[in-house]
Parts: structure tokens; C-alpha cells; sequence
């Protein structure tokens, strides 16, 4: 029922109004902004008043966010960035832990970067992924980022500690705030939670150090610089990087030894998918994108199955996804790292049970800009 309602709301929201209720609908969303934008300015107004302090600790913070809701591409760019200053600098990723078990105030530790502590249901899909992707930075998870910076600093002496999804969150003092803007869905609609996609007004666009336009290849030249002038009306200070992803490698998932229940993944050439037919079935904010970077990688996407954000797989849903991939007869199903993650050694054998071979498309991101943005940030 919830997910009929949120995929009614976000239709009516892109689509418009088709019916009377649609706009009586709207009307109360409208009510519901105005409510929301309020409590915006007051709780910026109590900390620009110093009424309400952030948080300090020792390492530098730097904030990977974005402006609005959805999907925009955060988290390869905080996977790159913890890679690249890990290099120089012991580094700790701390985020949210969107739909994990754990989300709450007091702070978890998913990884210490050599083990990964607890499981996907427990961590949350996104950070789960980091952290079987992160070999080396610990990642810790909790509503409270300022309890969760303390443990950082205290348990592993962070000198860098990288904020996932940190530029509405006050609690704790940043020294760097990196905003994505996704190159397909700037600005939200231009209107606020829950009228639109706006998670603030944004004016709140100048706090911003840096900006990155997330899938800057797939959108044409006029539509980037489009962007870009409507970022510098609002910060002329902010650099600005375009940001791309490719595919680079492809992982078979594959139940090497049920006895020991261990899920082997099989490293696949990327040259198999020139020319494949394959499904490609994800759970992401913005599942185009993903789609795009298959057909670019050559192969050839016959179906698609999107779920909702952070979708949790039932055994109905891989029934539905075997059945289609037998009705039209293709013998590739391709996912995502994050998908791949909430599969379980039964989910996979059912797709081997049926001779269909399980994919992962594994992405990188890469950055365009004047300098190296980790370069920059180990000189802040």
C-alpha cells in the first residue's frame, strides 16, 4: 500500500494533474511545502544565530550531499573519494545507513576496514556495498553524524572523514561540502518536499564548496551548460566538476559450494555484453542512468525491471524476473553492485536452477574538472 502511494505521489508530481482529486491532492502537498519550508528556516535561523552549535571533531569532514531527493549519483563519487584519500590519510565513511536495521541514533560499525561486521538487513544496502568495495576504510553507520564522527576519531583516528549524504545535516561542522546535481533531474521540479523533489530552497545552493553534475554523458552540451549557469546564479564561488560513469568489469554471481553456503563472484569479461540480450532488473532512485550505461557497454537490453529505491527482494520478484527472462527467451539477467548485495545463496541458485546467468555491472566514476578534486580536498 505504501509503495502504491509514493509511486501515485511521485507520477503526480513529474505528470500533473489528470482528475479533481489529483488537484485536491496537490493542493494539500502545496499546504504540506509551505509547512515544510518553515521548519527549514527556522532550524537555519538557530544555527545562524548560534542558538543551536554543530558538533566539531579533530579530522576534517567533507560532505558528499545533494539538494534533492532520489537517487543522484553519491555514492561511486564517495566510494572514489575514500579510495583516492585513503591513499595519504586514514579515512572513515559514516553514513546514514538508509532502511538498515541499525538506523538510529547511536552509532554502528559496519566495516572496520578489514571485516565487515554485521549484514546487508542490518548495515543497509548502499553501505553494505561500500563496504564489500572499500577494502581498508572502516564505515559506520547512524542518524546521529556527530556521535557517529566521535566514534570515527575515537575508535580509528580519523584524519579524513568522509559524510555520505551530510549537506542537510547540521548537527556536525564540515569543512568541505560537495553537492551532486544530477545531470538528468537538476532541480527537483523547483518545488520543495512533497510537492516536489527539493529537499530545501536552493539559495541553500551557496553553502556548497564544490558541485558535481552527476551523468554529465548523458545529457547534451546545452543542457550541461544549462546547469552550470543556473549554479553559478546562486554560487559563483563553488567549483564545478562533470562527472561520468563507465562499466568496468562484469561479475558473475554464481553458488561456487552449497555445502559451505559461500556465493563466489566470478570476474566476466566486459566484451560479453557487445551484442548480448540481456533483462537488466534494478532498485535504484534513478534506473535510467543505469540502463544507459549497459546499451552504452554494447549490450543489448530487450527488458527492464525497476523496482522502488532500496527494493527489498521477494521470492516473487525473482519468480517474475525468470519468468520473463524465459518468455523472451534471453539467458542473461543483469543487476547492479547494490542490487546484487540483498541477494541471497537461494536467490542465485534459482537462477542457475533455471540456466540463467546472473550479472553485475560494476561502474566506476570518473571526474572532469580543472584539478584533481582529492587533490584539492588533501589541501583544504
Amino acid at each position: 500500500m505504501r509503495k502504491k502511494l509514493e509511486s501515485y505521489l511521485i507520477n503526480l508530481i513529474k505528470s500533473g494533474p489528470r482528475s479533481i482529486c489529483d488537484k485536491i491532492v496537490l493542493f494539500i502537498l502545496s499546504i504540506l511545502e509551505k509547512i515544510y519550508n518553515l521548519l527549514i528556516l527556522l532550524r537555519r535561523l538557530l544555527y545562524n544565530l548560534n542558538l543551536v552549535k554543530p558538533g566539531e571533531v579533530e579530522a576534517r569532514v567533507i560532505s558528499v550531499g545533494n539538494i534533492t531527493a532520489g537517487g543522484t549519483g553519491k555514492t561511486p563519487l564517495v566510494i572514489y573519494l575514500a579510495k583516492k584519500l585513503a591513499e595519504e590519510n586514514r579515512v572513515v565513511v559514516i553514513s546514514r545507513g538508509y532502511q538498515s536495521q541499525s538506523e538510529g541514533e547511536e552509532p554502528s560499525v559496519v566495516s572496520d576496514g578489514r571485516n565487515i561486521l554485521t549484514d546487508v538487513s542490518e548495515a543497509g544496502d548502499e553501505v553494505y556495498m561500500m563496504a564489500t568495495l572499500l577494502g581498508g576504510v572502516p564505515l559506520i553507520t547512524g542518524s546521529n553524524r556527530y556521535k557517529a564522527a566521535r566514534l570515527a576519531s575515537r575508535r580509528f583516528n580519523a584524519e579524513i572523514i568522509i559524510l555520505d549524504d551530510g549537506f542537510q545535516h547540521w548537527q556536525l561542522k564540515r569543512d568541505v561540502d560537495i553537492v551532486m546535481i544530477d545531470g538528468l533531474k537538476p532541480f527537483g521540479q523547483g518545488r520543495l518536499i512533497p510537492r516536489g523533489f527539493l529537499r530545501e530552497p536552493l539559495s541553500g545552493l551557496k553553502r556548497a564548496d564544490f558541485f558535481v553534475i552527476s551523468r554529465a554523458h548523458h545529457i547534451s552540451r546545452e543542457k550541461l551548460q544549462e546547469i552550470k549557469d543556473t549554479l553559478c546564479q546562486y554560487n559563483q564561488n563553488a567549483v564545478v566538476y562533470e562527472a561520468t560513469t563507465s562499466s568496468v568489469y562484469l561479475k558473475e554471481l554464481s553458488v561456487a559450494s552449497l555445502e559451505m553456503k559461500s556465493i563466489i563472484h566470478k570476474k566476466r569479461p566486459l566484451d560479453e555484453l557487445k551484442g548480448a540480450k540481456v533483462i537488466a532488473v534494478c532498485g535504484l532512485g534513478n534506473p535510467r542512468s543505469f540502463y544507459r550505461d549497459l546499451e552504452i557497454s554494447g549490450a543489448e537490453v530487450i527488458e527492464t525491471l525497476s523496482f522502488n529505491d532500496h527494493h527489498q527482494y521477494r521470492p516473487d520478484d525473482f519468480d517474475k524476473i525468470i519468468n520473463l527472462a524465459r518468455q523472451k527467451a534471453i539467458d542473461i539477467v543483469i543487476t547492479t553492485e547494490k542490487d546484487a548485495v540483498k541477494f541471497s545463496r537461494d536467490d542465485i541458485k534459482k537462477f542457475i536452477d533455471h540456466n540463467i546467468n546472473l550479472y553485475v555491472l560494476g561502474i566506476e566514476i570518473s571526474l572532469k574538472g580543472t584539478v584533481d578534486l582529492a587533490q584539492v580536498i588533501n589541501k583544504y
